[in-house]
């Protein structure tokens, strides 16, 4: 009984050393590995640095040869030009349309069929709702006024889309 327990308690022992073994293994790779990379690191952006301020030197070398630019940048922008144009502005403001064009349980399903619509240069959201305790996920393409609703309505019901809604705002 006395070597039983002897010979499980060696072996216990025996595994928490392979344990700590491959652990000390782990983090000597782990911090050589970093200490590695550091070193090579510095070496290499030594090397870049001394390149820029070489650069850098024979660079301000060639601008000294060079008049200096006229910086009258902002004294020019200050100054006016000439009378500003006037600006219209449309006495009716346009309301953007929203389009449902779909509504899906699962957001993978929306997310797939808001691709589809941008590949062909809709403007497209996904809106999640809630309706009655349950989760939607609408596919809403954006119009910027009723007319246009109107006629990516009807191109996309030849696209073979049913059901789509027109919402007021946006």
């Amino acid at each position: 009984m006395e070597d039983e327990a002897l010979t499980r308690l060696q072996r216990e022992r025996k595994l928490q050393q392979r344990r700590l073994l491959l652990i000390v293994a782990f983090l000597g790779t782990f911090f050589g590995g970093m200490l590695l990379g550091m070193i090579l690191g510095v070496k290499i952006g030594g090397r870049t640095e001394i390149r820029q301020i070489a650069k850098a030197d024979i660079g301000s070398a060639n601008r000294s040869q060079e008049p200096e630019p006229d910086l009258t940048f902002y004294e020019r922008l200050e100054e006016p030009s000439g009378p500003a144009p006037e600006r219209t502005v449309s006495e009716t403001p346009r309301k953007t349309c929203l389009l449902q064009v779909a509504s899906f349980r699962e957001r993978h399903n929306a997310l797939k069929l808001s691709e589809r619509l941008r590949s062909k240069g809709l403007i497209v959201e996904v809106r999640k709702v809630e309706v009655k305790g349950t989760r939607w996920h609408r596919v809403l393409v954006k119009a910027k006024d009723p007319e246009e609703a109107q006629r990516l309505k009807g191109q996309l019901e030849k696209e073979g889309f049913k059901g789509i809604r027109i919402l007021e705002g946006g």
